[in-house]
Parts: structure tokens; sequence; C-alpha cells
């Protein structure tokens, strides 16, 4: 990896960046899975500057005057490293101003109103305002792309795009997603959530007003059973039965969307563990015999 500088640039920032933005447009929460990767995003961007060989390198100050976000950058994995800051000017005082942040826009379409769910991950600086993590690494990672260029590194770079805030465009039902949380039990749980409602004339959403609601939220773990109906093949007899998921499998079921999936997953549990299942089958129509000759045997009356 660090043999060659333009392979660094790729295979370290390059491949962080990226691994955040994957991880920014998923369906699971939890676990502090977005602000990890941000900041692992965040310290391979910043500390690139140390890999640029001493003639060429530039200061951090002298970075910041051209892409003033190099600096947030400096600061998000300084507050991470140490929790709060204290020397210098910095642009936010700990860590607890980075934060992950739900926001759940409603949209409205024929068939009734849908939400979506999205995560970022924002920042809190002192001066009051608050920063979306992947604007600033963003920024940064374009800074760097056209300064290897500039150093002759790089034949050329395409500059990664920022994407929409959450809310700002219309999201039609059929890509609307919500999001899996996962929990430990026993460690400390926290989630921030914005409300928004898109207005469709001025193509912008706003928050939505909350005086007077209640709110209740609801946890679960996933079950883990699954129910199963077989018919035997001569006599046409029903037996139900119901199959255990271990946790993998039960988050497993938990995520499929569609009948199809469903269906094709229980194919599959009814293959692996058929001869469990022929068992079951053949206990519950031995009982059902047994219970069947009673019902003519005089004495059992």
């Amino acid at each position: 990896m660090f043999d060659d500088l333009a392979a660094y640039f790729h295979e370290n920032v390059v491949a962080s960046y990226l691994v955040y933005r994957e991880v920014r447009e998923n369906e699971s929460y939890g676990l502090s899975k977005d602000t990890r990767t941000a900041v692992n995003a965040a310290t391979s961007l910043y500390h690139l500057r140390e890999h640029i060989p001493s003639p060429q390198r530039k200061t951090r100050e002298a970075i910041a005057k051209e892409c003033p976000d190099y600096d947030v950058l400096g600061d998000i994995v300084n507050a991470a490293k140490h929790r709060e800051l204290h020397r210098g000017k910095p642009r936010l005082k700990s860590a607890e101003d980075i934060y992950e942040l739900t926001v759940i826009t409603q949209y409205e379409d024929s068939e009734g109103t849908y939400s979506n769910a999205q995560k970022v991950v924002m920042i809190k600086l002192l001066d009051g305002t608050e920063r979306d993590i992947l604007e600033c690494l963003t920024n940064v990672m374009n800074y760097w792309g056209n300064e290897f260029v500039r150093l002759g590194l790089k034949e050329s770079y395409k500059p990664f795009d920022i994407p929409a805030s959450p809310g700002e465009e219309y999201v039609s039902r059929d890509v609307a997603k919500g999001l899996d949380t996962e929990i430990i039990q026993g460690v400390r749980f926290v989630q921030t959530i914005k409300l928004l409602k898109f207005d469709p004339s001025t193509g912008t959403s706003e928050p939505i007003d909350l005086t007077g609601s209640e709110l209740r939220y609801r946890i679960f773990k996933p079950s883990c059973l699954i129910n199963f109906e077989l018919s035997h093949p001569t006599t046409g007899k029903k037996c139900s039965f119901e199959l255990k998921l271990d946790e993998d499998q039960s988050f497993e079921w938990h995520s499929l969307k569609t009948d199809a999936e469903r269906e094709a997953f229980a194919q599959r549990l009814a293959h692996e563990k058929q001869d469990q299942i022929m068992n079951l089958l053949a206990k519950t129509l031995g009982e059902d015999r047994g219970e069947e000759s009673g019902a003519h045997d005089p004495a059992a009356t």
C-alpha cells in the first residue's frame, strides 16, 4: 500500500471514502457504523498530506486556504482521537459535536402517504452552523484529486458529486425505504430523528409541526419461528408445525421485502431442514392415525 502514492490514494483514501458512502445509503442503522466509517474516511483524507514528499508538501494552513473543509476534517479527526479540543482555534468543541441524524421525509402520491428514511452524520460547529459530513469529505476528496493531477501523480481526475440532502428531492414510493435498527442489549442507544414533509409545488421539504403530538417508538426482537404447512402426497392430510430460526436467519427473514423473497427463503430453509421436517410429519401423522384407531375402539369410550 505504501510503495506508491497514487496507489495509496486509491487503495486507502478513496476506498475509505466510498465505504462511508455505501454505509450511508444502506438500510441499517445502529452500532455507530455511520459515524465510525465517516471518521475513518476523514482520517485518511486529513493525513494524506503527510504522505506527500516534503518538497511538495503544503502545511495544514496552506491547504485550508485553498479548501476550508480540510481544516474542518482536521478538527473532526482530532476530536475523535482526543474527545475534546482545547488548542488553537478549532471549528468544533468535542467528539459529541459529531452525531448521527435520521431524516424521515413524508411524501404523497395517488395511493396515499408514505415515508422515506435516510441517514446523515452531522457536525455541529462552534459558530452555530451544522454541516453534513459527506459534503466536507467530498470537498476534500475533490481537492486531493485535483492536487494529484497538479503534482503529476494522476493524469486526470473525475470529481465526486455531493448527493442531495434528505428531503431535497422527490422520492417515489417504489424506491422509498425504511431503516433496520441494530441494538446491543445493555449498551446505550441514541437516535436523533428529524421529520420532514415534501411539498411537490416547491420541490422542497419543511419540518413537520409536532405540537400536541404523541410520538411512539417500538423496538422488538425479531421472531425466531417460521410456520410451515405440508400436505401428505397420498392422503392429502395437512400438517402444521414451526421451525426455529437462528439469529442470523431471523434477521434475514425480517429484512425480506417481497412475498417472492420470503417464499424463496422458506423453500431454502425447508431443504436445509428436510430431515427434521420429515420426522415432524411422520410423528404428526402417526399421532393422527392413533387417534383415529382409538375412536373406533369400544374400550376407548
